[in-house]
């Protein structure tokens, strides 16, 4: 019955073949820019909403006019601890630990201030 048909199976293969897997090359493309686009503006609304609640926790920096903000504007975490509990656990008790000459030394002078992670 395959003998009376004018293509052979290996033909038929050969050019649905290579036509199938164009179809399926350009579908993916559609798709994949598709989701490259949905992700382009998700990713826009989630930093205009970071931005937004950056912005309003962290006002804008010192206009040069009104010159730089104070250095000591907010109390870290362990000043916060320090005035709740107290050095060593014991509100109100002064701080037995005392830096030595030697440490005082070897301690780097300019100190940046940042996040403990």
């Amino acid at each position: 019955m395959l003998e009376t048909l004018p293509l052979s199976l290996l033909a038929l293969v050969n050019i649905v073949g290579p036509i199938l897997l164009l179809a399926a090359l350009v579908y993916g493309a559609i798709l994949a820019g598709r989701r490259l686009r949905l992700g382009r503006a998700r990713n826009a609304a989630r930093n205009a909403r970071t931005r937004a609640l950056y912005q309003a926790e962290y006002p804008p920096a010192a206009t040069p006019e009104s010159g730089p903000p104070p250095a000591d504007e907010r109390p870290t975490e362990d000043d916060l601890q320090r005035a709740a509990l107290g050095p060593r656990g014991v509100p109100g008790a002064d701080d037995p630990a005392k830096m030595t000459p030697q440490r005082a030394k070897k301690t780097p002078k300019s100190l940046e201030p940042g996040h403990t992670a």
